[in-house]
């Protein structure tokens, strides 16, 4: 697909016009705490939806929200729910990315991310959540959760990403479109929880934990340096086995996705993290990957397949002329304009 262009804000509305006079044909809204100004109505929803410009929902209250886990997740996502819906939006509340403001640097709190979700997704649904944050949110949540939709900020990321998960990424902060601030994103997938689209189907139960699994043990195979690698190998291949076994019968979610596209097995493929890995080592594994893959009759594109399993090996992105030489933007308070 090609890569779309939008915004958020907490502020002053721009006009749709000027959007679309920028390249831009979609905006992140609030909903947080009931009666912020910030939040989404439905005299705005409307607006959008009659101007063609697609409508994401992303619920902050303060910055660090999330860490205090998962009996906050539960709280907001049904106040969250309810704004959307009283906003116009989907009647189930749709998607809902929960802001992950706050730079995260121990593993105790993705942790407490991850259970923070986890328990929104117990009143909305797995389908319905997102989470927005720096790289190592969304690496960690894509990992250890059954998360569908994430939204990477370049703040606090370290140069990396776009993350291979992310379906949004905010690139430039503090930007002004028709003389009003707001940051600059990108849609990288076609679904990326916009209002009125409609539901792909998810992994069951047993494809996210096989997913897991996957993860855990490449991820104990692989040391920084590590120069006998013939262990990641064989993990990669082992792992790559259980999805065609898992595929065969055709009858889960992911032997449909797989049957009708190649996306589900690259989506497979990218969670397996080989960054610590030489790029001689990465070559490796992309060999052996693509040689049992085509050996059960599953073909991918070669640059896909690339771009999906080795991090280092191909180049980052080009950002357009706009977001080039940007800082990174220090913390900011609950009233910023934006998620940063």
């Amino acid at each position: 697909m090609a890569i779309r262009y939008g915004v958020d804000f907490a502020g002053t509305r721009p006009a749709a016009q000027a959007l679309r006079s920028a390249g831009r044909d979609f905006v992140v809204r609030y909903v947080s705490s009931p009666g912020r100004a910030k939040n989404i109505t439905a005299a705005e929803a409307t607006y959008w939806r009659q101007n063609g410009i697609d409508v994401a929902i992303v619920f902050e209250t303060t910055a660090g929200r999330p860490l205090a886990g998962s009996a906050a997740g539960a709280a907001d996502a049904a106040s969250g729910r309810g704004q959307v819906i009283a906003a116009g939006g989907p009647a189930d509340g749709g998607v809902i990315y929960f802001a992950v403001d706050v730079d995260t640097t121990t593993t105790a709190q993705r942790a407490a991310v991850a259970s923070y979700l986890s328990a929104a997704a117990g009143v909305i649904g797995w389908d319905q959540v997102g989470v927005y944050g720096e790289y190592d949110v969304v690496d960690y949540v894509a990992a250890h959760t059954a998360c569908r939709y994430f939204w990477q900020t370049y703040a606090w990321s370290g140069g990396r990403g776009p993350h291979p998960r992310a379906q949004l990424y905010q690139y430039s902060n503090g930007q002004r479109i028709g003389g009003v601030e707001v940051d600059f994103d990108q849609a990288l997938a076609d679904d990326f929880g916009q209002w009125g689209r409609e539901k792909s189907v998810s992994l069951t139960a047993d494809e996210h934990n096989w997913l897991r699994t996957v993860y855990v043990q490449v991820t104990g195979a692989v040391a920084v340096g590590q120069r006998d690698f013939q262990s990641t190998i064989e993990s990669t291949l082992s792992g790559v086995q259980a999805l065609i076994n898992l595929t065969r019968s055709n009858s889960t979610v992911l032997g449909r996705a797989i049957t009708n596209s190649e996306a589900a097995v690259l989506a497979a493929i990218a969670a397996l993290p080989t960054s610590g890995l030489s790029m001689a080592e990465q070559e490796q594994i992309l060999d052996a990957t693509r040689k049992i893959l085509t050996d059960n009759g599953i073909q991918v594109d070669d640059t896909a397949l690339r771009d999906a399993l080795a991090t280092q090996l191909a180049p980052e992105p080009a950002l357009p002329a706009d977001a080039q030489q940007v800082a990174v933007p220090a913390p900011r308070t609950e009233d910023s304009p934006t998620p940063s």
